[in-house]
C-alpha cells in the first residue's frame, strides 16, 4: 500500500515537471459582438397632418454585446419599443450580453405637413459598425383626401454619350386614399425612357400604377437617358396624373458627349529613330481639332479644357509629350525614338474653345522595329533609350551631299551614351585641355560635332607645337578646307565627315519663324538648339540668341617665334574672350528655358552664328564615350 502511494506521488511531481496538470485555466477567447436587424428598410407610412400614421415594426438581435444599443430616428420619424411610448431616441440594455428579438415599433410623426417623406434608424453599440434602416412614407391632409407624392421634384446630372444610354437614377413615389390608377408619362421630351418594374424594363409610353385597398405602395422609378440621341443638354418631365390628384412633375435633365471610342490611330512606317503616324479615324459627330500626345508608359495625364500647347515631333525621351496640335487630319511622324520599344499614343479631339473629350477610349500603341548603321552610302542613326541613357550609334555619313571640292563621304560608326535626364554640375568642363579633349556631341543625322581642330601654332625655331595658341578650324586664314561648318578627317583610310562651325546644310530648314527643332545631344545629355529660341519663358516670340563671346582687343604680345604675335583676329581660339551678359548665352554658349520639347524648361545649348559657333564647354558631366585621346 505505501508501495502504491510512492508510485503514485512520484508520477504526481513528473507530471508537475513536465508542465501537465489535470486543471485547464486558460480563459475562452473573446467572441466578437453581433447585432442584427430583421429589415434594412421600411416603407409605405402614410399619416396625415394631424395624426402619426400606423407603427411598422421590425426586430433586433444581439449578442457578446459589452455596451447598450441605441436607437435613433431623423425628424420625421419616431422609434418606440412599445405601441404607446414614442421618441426619437431608444435604448436597448443587454441581459447576459444579448438582446433577444426585441420588437421595434416605427411610425410617422403627427403635425407634419403634407407631402412625401423619408427617414432613417440608425442602429448602433460600441465594437459594432452602424445599422442603418431606411423609412419612406407619406403624410395626407386626411384619411380621405387622395394623396399621391414623389421624394424628390428633380432629377439632373444624368450622363451618357451618344451611342449608349446613360446610367440610371431613382426616385420613390406612393399614394394614399386614390380609387383610380395614377397614369405615369413622359413629357415635354424624347429623349428619356423610364422603368416602373425596378429595371427590368425601359419604356418611353405612358404607364400605369395601380392602386390596392386605396393605396399605391412605395414604387422605385429609374429614369435615364436614351441610346442614339444627338450630342447637347437634354431636359423633360416625367409627370404622374389621375382625375383624383393634382399632377405631380419631377424636372428631368442631362448631357449628351460626342462618343469618340472609335478613334483609331494608324501607323505607318518605323525608320532608323522615326516613326509615321499616316492617320487617325474622325470620331463620330467629327471634331473641331485633335491633340495627340506619346508617352514610353501607358499613362496619360488629361488636358484641361482650354489648354492649347505646344507641339512637338521630336521626342525627348520620356514621360508625355505632345506631338500633334491642329485642326485636320494630316500624317505626321515622331523622330528620336528607340528601336524595337513600345511606345504608347493618345488622340484627345476637342471642340469649340479647346473643350476636350478626355473620357474617350482612344489610345493606341506601336511597336518600332530594329534599326540599323549598317550602311556606308547613307546616313543612320538608332537610338536606344533606358530608364537612366540614351546610347546614339552612329554610321557618321551626312543625310546630304557635302560642298565640293571636297572628298566623298566615308561611314565610321560609333557608339554615344549620355544620361536622357542630365543635370548641371557644380563646374563647367572645357572641350579642350592642351588639345582636343572631348567630342561635344552628336548631330540628328549622326555626324559628330568636334569643335576643336588638332592644329597650334608651331615654333618657328624648333617646330614644336604650342598648345596654348589653338588654331580655329572656321578661319579661312588657317586654310583647313571648312565648308557649311564641316569639313573632312581621314581615320583608317575613311574621310569621316564632322562639324566645326555653324553646320549650314544641316540646319537649312530652320529660320526665325519658330523655335529651333533639336538639332543634337550633347556629350552630357543636354539637348542641341540652333539659334532662333523663344525670347524668354514668359515671351514666346521668337528671337535670334547671340553668344557672349567677343574679340580681344589690342595685339597678342608673342614674339612670332614661340608664341603669336599680331592682332586679335579670330585665328586662335585664345583670340576671343566670354563677356557675362554681352549676348543671350553664358560660356558654355547655353541657357535654362523652355522649348517644344521640354514645355517645363531644360537647360539647353545652342549653335550660333556668331563665334564660337559649336559651345566650348560642359555645364554638365560629358560622357566618356565622348572622350578623345589627344586633351591631356
Amino acid at each position: 500500500m505505501l508501495k502504491n502511494k510512492l508510485y503514485i506521488a512520484l508520477l504526481g511531481l513528473l507530471l508537475l515537471g513536465s508542465g501537465i496538470t489535470s486543471c485547464n485555466n486558460q480563459e475562452d477567447p473573446t467572441v466578437d459582438p453581433t447585432l442584427t436587424s430583421s429589415a434594412n428598410a421600411l416603407a409605405d407610412f402614410v399619416a396625415t397632418v394631424d395624426s402619426p400614421s400606423d407603427a411598422k415594426t421590425l426586430t433586433i438581435n444581439g449578442a457578446n454585446l459589452q455596451n447598450n444599443v441605441t436607437l435613433t430616428t431623423g425628424g420625421t420619424f419616431e422609434v418606440a419599443t412599445d405601441p404607446n411610448s414614442y421618441g426619437s431616441t431608444v435604448t436597448l440594455t443587454p441581459t447576459s450580453g444579448a438582446v433577444t428579438n426585441i420588437t421595434i415599433y416605427l411610425r410617422l410623426k403627427s403635425g407634419l405637413t403634407a407631402g412625401s417623406k423619408t427617414g432613417t434608424l440608425t442602429v448602433s453599440t460600441q465594437g459594432i459598425d452602424d445599422i442603418t434602416i431606411t423609412l419612406t412614407g407619406m403624410v395626407t391632409a386626411d384619411t380621405t383626401t387622395p394623396t399621391f407624392t414623389a421624394s424628390v421634384t428633380s432629377i439632373s446630372g444624368l450622363s451618357s454619350t451618344n451611342t449608349a444610354a446613360s446610367d440610371a437614377k431613382s426616385f420613390t413615389v406612393m399614394g394614399a386614399n386614390i380609387n383610380n390608377a395614377v397614369a405615369v408619362a413622359l413629357t415635354n421630351t424624347t429623349d428619356f425612357e423610364f422603368s416602373i418594374d425596378g429595371g427590368s424594363t425601359y419604356v418611353t409610353a405612358e404607364q400605369s400604377l395601380t392602386a390596392t385597398s386605396g393605396t399605391i405602395a412605395s414604387t422605385t422609378v429609374l429614369v435615364r437617358l436614351k441610346s442614339g440621341l444627338t450630342v447637347g443638354t437634354k431636359s423633360g418631365k416625367l409627370e404622374f396624373k389621375s382625375p383624383e390628384i393634382t399632377t405631380v412633375s419631377v424636372d428631368i435633365a442631362g448631357d449628351i458627349t460626342q462618343d469618340n471610342t472609335g478613334i483609331q490611330i494608324t501607323f505607318g512606317s518605323f525608320s532608323q529613330n522615326t516613326q509615321d503616324i499616316t492617320s487617325w479615324t474622325v470620331p463620330d459627330g467629327g471634331a473641331d481639332g485633335y491633340v495627340i500626345a506619346i508617352n514610353n508608359t501607358n499613362s496619360f495625364t488629361n488636358l484641361t479644357n482650354g489648354d492649347n500647347p505646344t507641339a512637338a515631333t521630336q521626342y525627348n525621351g520620356s514621360g508625355q509629350q505632345i506631338v500633334y496640335n491642329g485642326t485636320s487630319i494630316t500624317g505626321f511622324s515622331v523622330s528620336l525614338l528607340s528601336a524595337s520599344t513600345t511606345y504608347y499614343f493618345k488622340v484627345y479631339p476637342y471642340s469649340g474653345s479647346r473643350v476636350y473629350d478626355t473620357q474617350a477610349n482612344n489610345q493606341g500603341n506601336t511597336a518600332t522595329s530594329s534599326c540599323s548603321t549598317s550602311s556606308t552610302t547613307e546616313s543612320q542613326i538608332c537610338y536606344s533609350i533606358s530608364s537612366t541613357l540614351r546610347t546614339i550609334t552612329s554610321n557618321n555619313y551626312p543625310n546630304y551631299t557635302p560642298s565640293k571640292p571636297g572628298p566623298d563621304p566615308g561611314a565610321s560608326v560609333n557608339t554615344y551614351s549620355m544620361p536622357i535626364a542630365p543635370a548641371q554640375a557644380g563646374s563647367i568642363t572645357s572641350v579642350y585641355n592642351n588639345g582636343p579633349a572631348y567630342i561635344f556631341g552628336v548631330a540628328l543625322n549622326g555626324v559628330k560635332i568636334d569643335p576643336i581642330a588638332n592644329e597650334y601654332f608651331i615654333n618657328t625655331n624648333t617646330s614644336e607645337a604650342n598648345r596654348s595658341w589653338n588654331q580655329e578650324a572656321t578661319f579661312a586664314g588657317n586654310g583647313l578646307g571648312v565648308k557649311d561648318g564641316a569639313h573632312f578627317q581621314s581615320l583608317n583610310g575613311v574621310n569621316v565627315y564632322h562639324y566645326h562651325g555653324e553646320p549650314t546644310q544641316l540646319v537649312s530648314g530652320i529660320t526665325g519663324t519658330s523655335h529651333s527643332t533639336i538639332v543634337g545631344f550633347a556629350a552630357d545629355g543636354f539637348p542641341i538648339y540652333y539659334k532662333y529660341a523663344y525670347t524668354s519663358d514668359n515671351d514666346l516670340t521668337i528671337k535670334e540668341l547671340k553668344s557672349s563671346y567677343q574679340l580681344r582687343s589690342g595685339a597678342r604680345g608673342g614674339d612670332g617665334v614661340s608664341a603669336p604675335n599680331g592682332n586679335y583676329d579670330g585665328t586662335y581660339t585664345q583670340d576671343y574672350e566670354y563677356v557675362n551678359g554681352l549676348g543671350d548665352l553664358d560660356e558654355c554658349n547655353g541657357r535654362f528655358g523652355k522649348t517644344p520639347e521640354y514645355p517645363n524648361g531644360t537647360y539647353y545649348y545652342v549653335i550660333t552664328g556668331d563665334w564660337p559657333f559649336i559651345p566650348r564647354c560642359f555645364r554638365g558631366t560629358p560622357d566618356n564615350s565622348f572622350k578623345l585621346g589627344g586633351g591631356m
